[in-house]
């Protein structure tokens, strides 16, 4: 998934990381493999927290931000997505349904500031999985 996350032309400013040890452990690993990402920025309130404490920590990212990484639990992550969604096929529809460990979805957002993203501005422009990384690297397998 770090492989994944590096070929995509995102570069994230800021990741915003869990204060738990497996969403740490998982920051450590995409550090290693994305050496351009910046230290994660821990937090308690992101541990388990629900769509709204997430929304919050967005919707205060400084302006000189433009991407952010977010590393965080399940339901939270899904139940944004839901919220956020507006029109999904059947792809994203998975992403907050199951979003399953290491699972990365990239969403786009058409704003002046990071105050204003909303269900309004939001769209998906991917999601990834290491299950279907897998099944596109070994065909048949």
């Amino acid at each position: 998934m770090a492989r994944w996350l590096e070929a995509q032309t995102l570069r994230p400013d800021r990741v915003l990381c869990s204060s738990a040890e497996r969403t740490r452990e998982t920051a450590a690993l995409l550090c290693e493999v994305v050496p351009a990402l910046p230290q994660p920025e821990v937090s308690d309130a992101l541990y388990h927290a629900g769509p709204d404490t997430i929304m919050d920590h967005v919707r205060r990212l400084p302006g000189d931000c433009d991407c952010v990484l977010l590393i965080g639990h399940e339901p939270g992550l899904g139940s944004l997505l839901r919220i956020l969604d507006g029109q999904a096929g059947p792809t994203l529809r998975r992403a907050y349904n199951q979003f399953s460990t290491a699972a990365i979805a990239v969403l786009e957002a058409n704003v002046e500031d990071w105050a204003g993203v909303g269900v309004a501005n939001v769209k998906f422009v991917a999601f990834r999985t290491p299950r279907a990384l897998f099944e596109i690297q070994a065909p048949g397998a």
